[in-house]
């Protein structure tokens, strides 16, 4: 029976051309299921069915197999003229999508790929009607997936009162819906939200950016989408969220919004009840945050790098001086990052000034000392500005 229970695994698992739609993440029935033949069979997931897929500035994107060697192109989204890419997201079993504009003057701009991030196909944003009755399309700053859903996030829509957040949801990535992202008491017409989490314990997601006035996040319901802004005291008015795989929540932001010195955080089960704010090695804001198998690594401007293992409990090192920068980085600000499970990798992608390639880094432990960075220099001298990084 055993021979025959093996027969058919052997048959699902090796005739599956999209073998690398098995991923790691939990919150995807395929990917259990694919975790759970791999598990059977007494295999590990071959490093050759990875992929990292980058995305960036003027319409850049890159694409990998091992963080290691990088191909980069200016020409794989269709209709992106000279506009910004500013996130891409995997969602576990074959779609990628894109979001960002189609040229500088801020256009929205959704793409989506089932070949790996090789080509793209772009997608029509949904005009979210305002409360005055006109229809309104933004750029979009963030997406993530979850709850079968893929979420995008940008800026606000309009300076007066009663403006929302510019929002669309996808549950397949070709048709999108409007959606308000709900503000507080107070707005700004400059606000924006640039970061969006997905929580798969409690079934909600995180917006996160700037918002003015009060420091504030917004919290959505992926099931009844009803969303609200829910403020986090932190000292600065841009914060976001990372929801972690256990269910808790990473809000990082810093200690002053005109002149950030210092990189600063906050924990908890709920926005609700947040830690008091904690102090990083990060010297600046932290840019980007993500979780691995044993830590969180945050990433900040000036190769500005801290860690929180879990095991310890505590972000480590803290009150260094000088404050512990990337190995082998040099006037790099990291404004991107991904963890690729099946590798064990962490992955850092940067943005440059100056004379000074783009490049991206990774590290097997995320410690500042334990990092390789490798450049760039065929995307330019300064390149564009590596935005967003996603994997499997």
């Amino acid at each position: 029976m055993k021979k025959g229970t093996l027969f058919f695994f052997l048959t699902v698992f090796l005739s599956c051309a999209e073998a690398s739609k098995f991923s790691l993440d939990t919150s995807n029935p395929l990917a259990v299921l694919g975790q759970f033949g791999w598990s059977y069979l007494g295999l590990v997931p071959s490093p050759s069915l990875t992929r990292f897929v980058a995305v960036g500035e003027v319409c850049s994107s890159w694409i990998s197999r091992d963080a290691l060697s990088w191909t980069f192109s200016k020409t794989r989204f269709p209709g992106c003229i000279d506009g910004a890419i500013q996130e891409v997201v995997y969602d576990g079993v074959g779609t990628w999508v894109a979001v960002g504009s189609t040229n500088a003057n801020g256009s929205c701009g959704i793409w989506y790929s089932s070949d790996e991030g090789e080509s793209w196909n772009q997608a029509n944003c949904d005009p979210l009607i305002l409360w005055n009755g006109a229809p309104v399309t933004k750029p979009l700053f963030g997406v993530t997936y979850g709850g079968g859903r893929f979420w995008a996030v940008g800026p606000h829509n309009g300076a007066s009162t009663n403006e929302e957040f510019f929002g669309q949801y996808s549950s397949d990535g070709i048709h999108w819906t409007s959606i308000a992202i709900e503000d507080g008491s107070t707005y700004d017409g400059a606000d924006y939200y640039d970061s969006v989490s997905y929580d798969p314990v409690h079934g909600k997601v995180y917006f996160g950016g700037q918002h003015q006035v009060n420091s504030e996040v917004g919290e959505l319901d992926s099931s009844t989408l009803q969303s609200n802004s829910v403020s986090v005291g932190m000292p600065s008015f841009i914060n976001r969220v990372l929801a972690l795989g256990s269910g808790q929540l990473l809000v990082y932001g810093s200690d002053n919004y005109l002149a950030p010195t210092l990189g600063k955080v906050k924990m908890g089960s709920s926005l609700t009840s947040l830690s008091s704010s904690m102090d990083t090695a990060v010297a600046g804001p932290i840019q980007s945050a993500v979780e691995g198998s044993d830590k969180i690594v945050i990433l900040g401007d000036q190769c500005s790098i801290d860690y929180f293992e879990f095991s310890a409990g505590v972000w480590h090192p803290t009150g260094a001086s000088p404050p512990p920068e990337m190995s082998q980085c040099s006037r790099l600000n990291w404004m991107s990052s991904a963890y690729n499970s099946v590798l064990g990798l962490f992955v850092a992608g940067a943005k440059v000034t100056g004379s000074v390639p783009t490049a991206f880094a990774y590290s097997a432990t995320g410690i500042p000392s334990d990092w390789t960075v490798v450049a760039q220099p065929d995307a330019g001298t300064p390149g564009p500005g590596i935005l967003g990084i996603a994997t499997h």
